[in-house]
């Protein structure tokens, strides 16, 4: 599972990264314990009062569950495919 910290429009690196964990990955399906653990890392590096973007498969699942950690939590438009479409930007100059 990856995370990326801007502030101010910046890629900020040392608050970026990737969990060693995920719905494929974990010992759990139960995606109330995923969000827990989820919190539980990036709360480290993260304020509650954080804007949190949330993307992927399960991103708006997810999105209402972080919601009690992180309450701006929203999800990207298009989560499933938000990766490939900005990948697609960057390669493309149109981002």
């Amino acid at each position: 599972m990856n995370y990326v910290t801007m502030r101010n429009k910046r890629y900020v690196d040392r608050d970026s990264g990737t969990l060693p964990f995920g719905f494929n990955t974990n010992k759990t399906d139960n995606p109330c314990q995923m969000a827990a653990r989820i919190a539980g890392e990036l709360g480290k590096k993260w304020a509650t009062n954080d804007n949190v973007w949330v993307s992927g498969g399960r991103a708006k699942e997810m999105a209402e569950l972080l919601r009690q950690y992180f309450p701006l939590v929203l999800t990207v438009e298009n989560p499933i495919y938000a990766n490939a479409i900005g990948f697609y930007r960057v390669g493309s100059g149109t981002l």
